[in-house]
This record gives C-alpha cells, structure tokens and sequence, in this order.
C-alpha cells in the first residue's frame, strides 16, 4: 500500500516536471507569436489612419481645385487636412511633389477611372501619401520580426476627380416672374417697369425676375464651359403648365435661345413646383444623350409659392427616388424658402436665397463650382 503511494506521488512530480519544462520551452515561442500579431496589427492600422489621411487631403485639395483651378491653393488645403489627421500618432505631412495633377475618365458606368498624371485638361488630384519618416515606421516589437524587417514603409494612394454631370435647368415662368424683384408680384395690377400699355403676352418688361433669372443661367453655363469635363445641360420651365423644352446636350446656347423665345412674349400662369421637377428628370430620362454612369442633378428656380399641381415634396421624393441631386434657388422675398429648403434636403442637395440679381448669380455659380467630386481610387 505504501510503496503504490510512492509509485503515485512519483508518476505525478514526473508528469508535473513535463509540464513545466514544457511551458518553458514554449513560453518564448508564444511570446514571439503575440509580438507578430500585435506588430501586424499596429502595421494595418497604419496604414488605415494613412489612407484616411491621404483620401481627406485628396478630397479636400479636389474641392478647393475645382472651385478655383489654383494648384497652390489645392496644395495648401492638402496639407492643412493632412495636417489635421493623426497617423501612428503624428500628424501626416504633405509636400508639394506628393500631388499630381492630371486629367481622370471613364467610357462608362462599370469602367474605373483611369488617370492620366500632367495631362490637361486638369480635373483630377493624386496624392502619394508615404511614411512618416525617411526610415520607415518601428514596429512595436521589431524583435519579434528579424532584425531585416525592424521597420516598414507604408504608402497610400488617393485620387480625386470631378465626375461627368447630366443637369436639368427647371425655370420658373409663372406671372410673377414679370415683376421686379424688389416689388410685390399683384396679380391686379401690372409690373412697374412694365411700359405703358404693356399686358402678358408681350416682351417682358426691364429688369423684371424673368430676365434677371436668364442672365443667372447664362453666368452658370459660362462656368460649366470652363470646366474640363464636359457636361451635358437640358431645360424644363413651367408655370401652371409644365414643358419639355430641351434635351441634355452640350449645346448651351440653345438654352439662351429657347428662353429668349419667352422673352419676347411673356406668358401669365400660376406655379407649378412639383410638376416642373417631375417634368425636369423626365427630360434627363429620356434624352437620346444621357449618360448612365453621370451624376444627375437639377436646379430648380422659383420666385413664389407653390400654387397649382403637383406637390413640390411629391418632385422632392421622385428625384430621391431616381438619385437625382437637387438643388434650389428661391428668388424675392415672396418665395416660399422653408418649402424649397425641405426639398432640397430630399433631394440630397442645397438651397440658396435670392433677393437681387447679383445674389441669383452668385448662387447659380456657386452651384456651378459644386460639382461632385469621385475617390476614385
């Protein structure tokens, strides 16, 4: 009985021995596994917080360039964003050479971007963001990698351009866009520009919303013609009516014509937000030159309230439905800005006020300057 203890207490100390030599020969090995995987894990974190870096710097010096065309100034919003996003714990430096400017595009909706670095015309910005430091990033646990891997260079790429735009220019031309926008539009009595004599069906009269709208659209189609994609513009107008005027195409002096034609006789009639939106993507839909993998956008001009057909949040939700950006421009005092607020928040875009002619331009041109911008790698 005494010796089968013995025997026991023996078998146990031996197996407890194997255990201990066991986890001793072990112990480094994990050791060295959990230092690899922390260390891998370090190394894809930075390089995520450097492609962050890298696509907000790229995104920001593509938004500053498209609304001025100025390199420096692009460079300069680079690496003020840079600067501003941590990587490993420092802040990412940019350096003028780290952007290329090129020209970017696609032959279709599935196709990626292909860019082209230094080749005009410019509507694209690459950025090369690379390490930190001349030497590479330390890892956590260089030991745990080999003398020959103690440190790693992680680079990102990013590209930015401005993608090709399908717009619709849906335009008011109810009765009221024959006064000024500083008078009260009175259905009982007439303009007080208007000569004497003057009743609707005639030229409109001087200085009224209709011509001061014309002369907004004209200063949004000479930006467009700058820019170095081309985009391909159509027209809508309505007033209790709605009416298809002209398909997308790059022709935009057509459109000049085409509202000049009203100019030249202006119409009484109520307004009709929504069906004019409705009719406006109707337009984009069905013209011969659509381009399915373009960004669609609409403008939406109006001087008053929604008086007649369809709901203007019915126009808001069918672009929303159809991804179609849009975008409202409220013209004097009397428009109903809060509706057309609500509509371009439903359509994914922005509203702007106006209550002079000045202000109507430098709302269609900023709205012109705004053109989405595409990561595109």
């Amino acid at each position: 009985m005494l010796n089968s203890k013995r025997r026991s207490r023996h078998a146990s100390d031996s197996r407890t021995g194997g255990i201990v030599a066991l986890v001793a020969l072990l112990l480094p090995v994990l050791l060295i596994l959990a230092a690899f995987s922390i260390n891998l894990a370090y190394m894809e974190l930075t390089r995520t917080e450097l492609q962050i870096a890298a696509d907000a710097s790229c995104r920001a010096a593509g938004r500053s360039f498209a609304s001025n065309g100025n390199q420096a100034d692009a460079i300069a919003i680079a690496r003020s964003i840079a600067s501003r996003n941590t990587v490993a714990g420092r802040p990412l430096p940019v350096n003028p050479d780290d952007l290329v400017f090129g020209f970017a595009s696609r032959s279709g909706a599935n196709q990626k971007y292909a860019f082209q670095p230094n080749v005009a015309p410019f509507n694209a910005v690459h950025i090369r963001a690379d390490s930190l430091i001349a030497e590479g990033e330390s890892l956590i646990f260089p030991i745990a990698m080999g003398t020959q891997s103690a440190v790693f260079r992680p680079v990102q790429l990013a590209t930015c351009a401005q993608v090709e735009l399908d717009v619709c220019l849906i335009v008011d031309r109810s009765g009221s866009m024959a006064f000024g926008s500083d008078e009260i539009a009175d259905p009982t009595r007439l303009p007080i520009r208007a000569p004497v004599g003057w009743n609707f069906g005639q030229a409109v009269p001087p200085q009224s919303r209709w011509s001061e709208a014309q002369v907004a659209v004209t200063a949004f189609l000479d930006v467009l013609s700058t820019t170095p994609q081309q985009e391909l513009v159509s027209l809508a107008t309505y007033n209790h009516a709605t009416y298809p005027e002209l398909p997308l195409s790059s022709n935009y002096a057509a459109i000049n014509t085409r509202l000049n034609t009203y100019s030249a006789a202006f119409e009484a009639g109520g307004t009709n937000i929504g069906g004019g939106i409705i009719e406006g993507i109707n337009v984009m839909a069905n013209s011969p030159a659509k381009r399915d993998w373009a960004v669609k956008a609409a403008i939406v001009l109006t001087d008053g309230i929604h008086n007649w057909g369809t709901s203007p949040y019915d126009g808001a939700y069918t672009a929303a439905s159809q991804k179609v950006v849009l975008y409202t421009v409220t013209f004097s005092n009397e428009a109903d800005q809060n509706l057309m607020r609500d509509v371009a928040s439903i359509g994914a875009g922005k509203h702007f006020h106006a209550t002079n002619q000045a202000e109507l331009i430098s709302a269609f041109e900023t709205i012109a300057h705004s053109l989405p911008l595409l990561l595109t790698e």
